[in-house]
C-alpha cells in the first residue's frame, strides 16, 4: 500500500514538472514571436519593383528655361543652368531684342542683345526644387534704344532725323523670386529685381548711324521683372 502510494506520488510530481516546463517553454515562445513581430513593424516596407520613383531635385543636373514674355514684348530670353552644388546652379543666358517694347522708358523700343552668365541659389537647400530663390547675373549688353514712331511723327519727319541711344557695356542683375517644380521636371518661376548698366552712351542718328553726341560712362538702374518656363533633367 505504501509502495503504490509512493508510486502515485512520483507520477504526480513527474506530471507537474512536465506541465510546468511546457508552460515556461510556451511563454518563452510567445515572447520570441512578439519580438519578431515588433522588429518587422519597425522595418521600412520593401520597395515595389514595379513602381518607378521620380528623380529627386538634387539628382537633376540641368535646367533649360525660356521666357514667354518675349512673345509679347519681343524680348527673347533663354538660359541653361548646371547644378554644381546641392543648392546652387549656374550657366549661360542670352537675351535677344528686336524692336522690343521697354516699359522702363515710356514708348521706347530696343534692338540688340545681352549675353553672359547667371546663377541661382535655392533657399530650400535643394537646387531645382520649389521655393524662394536668389538669382544674379553678369552680362555684356549691346543694344540701341529709341522712341517709337507714330504715323504723325513720320509725316513730320520724312527724312527720319530722329536719334537713338547706343548702349554698350557690362550689365549686372539681381532678382528674388519663387520657383515651382513638378515631379516630371517641368518648372516655372517669377522674379523681380534691379538691373544695373555700366555703359558708355552715344546718341546716333537713326537714318545713317552718325554720332550726334557722346557721353562718358554712366550707371543706369532699371527695375526688372522676369518669368520663365523650363524643364529640368
Amino acid at each position: 500500500m505504501k509502495r503504490s502510494s509512493l508510486s502515485g506520488l512520483w507520477v504526480g510530481v513527474l506530471f507537474y514538472a512536465l506541465f510546468a516546463s511546457s508552460a515556461v517553454i510556451a511563454g518563452e515562445a510567445e515572447d520570441v514571436v512578439e519580438e519578431v513581430e515588433a522588429a518587422r513593424s519597425t522595418q521600412a516596407p520593401a520597395a515595389d519593383p514595379d513602381v518607378v520613383e521620380p528623380p529627386s531635385s538634387s539628382s537633376r543636373i540641368l535646367n533649360l528655361q525660356a521666357s514667354p514674355i518675349g512673345l509679347w514684348a519681343k524680348r527673347y530670353n533663354g538660359s541653361v543652368e548646371l547644378g554644381i552644388t546641392e543648392a546652387f546652379s549656374i550657366g549661360p543666358k542670352v537675351t535677344l531684342m528686336r524692336n522690343s517694347f521697354n516699359g522702363g522708358y515710356l514708348l521706347s523700343e530696343e534692338t540688340g542683345s545681352e549675353i553672359g552668365v547667371r546663377g541661382t541659389y535655392a533657399f530650400s537647400g535643394r537646387r531645382f526644387s520649389s521655393g524662394v530663390f536668389l538669382r544674379g547675373g553678369l552680362l555684356s549688353a549691346s543694344f540701341q534704344r529709341g522712341d517709337m514712331r507714330t504715323i504723325f511723327e513720320s509725316f513730320l519727319d520724312p527724312d527720319n532725323e530722329r536719334t537713338m541711344v547706343e548702349i554698350k557695356g557690362p550689365k549686372t542683375e539681381a532678382l528674388i523670386g519663387y520657383q515651382y517644380f513638378t515631379g516630371t521636371g517641368f518648372n516655372c518661376d517669377i522674379a523681380a529685381g534691379l538691373d544695373l548698366y555700366f555703359s558708355k552712351e552715344k546718341r546716333i542718328r537713326a537714318r545713317d548711324g552718325a554720332v550726334v553726341e557722346s557721353s562718358l560712362s554712366s550707371v543706369q538702374r532699371r527695375l526688372s521683372v522676369e518669368g520663365n518656363f523650363g524643364f529640368a533633367f
